[in-house]
């Protein structure tokens, strides 16, 4: 789990081909758990940050949850979904507030690979 102390963690992922990902981010400021209670979120991987295509998108309706009190965003994505083949790119798990302030949660490279099978 990462626990952010500000906006814009950096986190680096890597994600094998085929197999079941899952990644959990926790809001806090200050030291602090920000209650995330009416939050949207989004997760979006990109073959690099100045693309405007998305190879995977995920929102609450389907693979990513939100834990509102306890501030905490958690990435699921499938073994069907993580289907990227050996290649480098960019992530970027974002939340909105009610009030449509975007938070960039948590970004960094994703690279992903094949076990070969």
């Amino acid at each position: 789990m990462s626990e952010l102390s500000r906006q814009s963690g950096k986190l680096d992922i890597n994600i094998e081909d085929d197999v079941d990902f899952s990644l959990t981010a926790v809001y806090k400021v200050n030291a602090v758990v920000v209650d995330i209670t009416s939050y949207t979120a989004t997760f979006i991987i990109r073959d690099n940050a100045g693309s405007t295509d998305a190879l995977l998108t995920l929102t609450e309706a389907a693979g990513l949850t939100i834990a509102g009190t306890l501030g905490k965003v958690t990435v699921a994505i499938t073994d069907e979904q993580a289907i990227f083949g050996s290649r480098e790119m960019v992530y970027d798990l974002m939340i909105k507030s009610p009030a449509g302030n975007d938070i960039h949660l948590l970004r960094g490279n994703c690279k992903s690979w094949s076990n070969g099978e």
